[in-house]
């Protein structure tokens, strides 16, 4: 057994419904039952390479998961099913799968809504329309995953979405929810809808994605901009920190969903700092460890075409030699670069 700990998680999919022979959501969970051992760094948004510097810090990236799986049926009695499952084990982690003739890619569903409305018979025949599922209930209840984090890390196929429907995804998700809160309970449950038409291999790829981000800690992907000025000296930026007063950082900020670390890069300069790049090589990688969360940091050497100018995001902005780049009072994740940096100096 790997030293560290293994997760264990919970997948549940639908059965056939309608005039359908077979389901995606059920169609894959035997290729997901057991154990499975998960490297975080597979799908992580990469660059062609490191850069000079190569990688930085420390990086845990396996993770040993064992995953249940259970089929339910599209009816009352699998919404039942499923929601004693999720609270009659402890579980580190609860993915609920449906199909979606909607879904454009693997769709994750921020919220389950408190109202049913389906005229056609479930495979119990029950039918229920313009219903709200309970009564005495909140309009809607909301997962308690980390959804900043995940925009960061998942692939570019992924969506985020705040409709799970009218019909039993979203009927199932509300009770695991209801149930999970009752019981106080902090373990992340989403429900993830999959495109009808998707193949098994995508799916099961979609899902054991999903699985890799919710074992770790939560865990930010961010671009930084190492820019030079004509004498080579580094540009430096404040931003304000809640904890301990004003850190310096190099410019830059989180990956959104969908981007490519460059683009990332590319937007935030231009947000932050109000300039547009015309050059991008990979600088260095750093592997850091948060309070509440894990970072990778992808550092790119940048050339930019106009002036930096300072704006709200920033309390001040400036331009240091390296060798005095340490008299500032840097965020703890941008530390092994500026180091690196003055190393490098020094033997030049």
């Amino acid at each position: 057994m790997s030293a560290i700990e293994c997760k264990r998680v919970l997948v549940s999919g639908f059965g056939p419904f309608g005039q359908q022979t077979s389901n995606l959501s059920e169609m894959i969970l035997p290729f997901l039952e057991g154990l499975h051992s998960l490297d975080f760094s597979a799908i992580l948004p990469r660059s062609a390479s490191f850069g000079p510097f190569g990688e930085l810090g420390d990086s845990q990236s396996k993770q040993p998961v064992e995953i249940h799986t259970v089929a339910l049926p599209v009816s009352h009695e699998g919404v039942v099913i499923g929601a004693e499952y999720v609270t009659n084990v402890t579980w580190d982690a609860i993915i609920l799968l449906g199909i979606s003739d909607h879904a454009v890619g693997p769709t994750l569903e921020i919220r389950a809504a408190n109202y049913s409305n389906f005229p056609y018979p479930d495979m119990g025949g029950r039918t229920i329309e313009d219903a709200r599922i309970n009564p005495d209930g909140p309009s809607h209840l909301r997962s308690n995953l980390h959804f900043d984090a995940l925009r960061t890390c998942l692939s570019e196929q992924w969506v985020i979405s705040s409709d799970a429907g009218t019909y039993l995804c979203n009927e199932l998700y509300w009770h695991c929810l209801a149930a999970m809160e009752k019981s106080d309970s902090l373990v992340p449950v989403v429900f993830l809808h999959l495109p009808t038409n998707a193949t098994c291999e995508s799916a099961v790829a979609w899902v054991l994605e999903l699985i890799t981000c919710l074992s770790q800690r939560p865990r930010w992907v961010v671009g930084a901009a190492l820019l030079r000025d004509n004498d080579g000296r580094i540009l430096c930026a404040s931003r304000e920190e809640e904890i301990d007063g004003n850190r310096w950082e190099l410019p830059g900020g989180k990956r959104e969903l969908g981007e490519e670390i460059e683009e990332t890069v590319r937007r935030e300069l231009l947000e932050e700092l109000g300039v547009s790049i015309d050059s991008i090589e990979p600088c260095g990688l750093v592997h850091g460890s948060m309070l509440d969360h894990d970072l990778e940091l992808h550092v790119f050497a940048v050339n930019c075409i106009s002036k930096p100018r300072a704006s709200n995001v920033h309390t001040e902005i400036c331009w240091l030699d390296v060798p005095r780049l340490l008299e500032l009072k840097w965020l703890k994740a941008d530390l092994p670069l500026i180091d690196a940096l003055i190393s490098q100096d020094r033997v030049h």
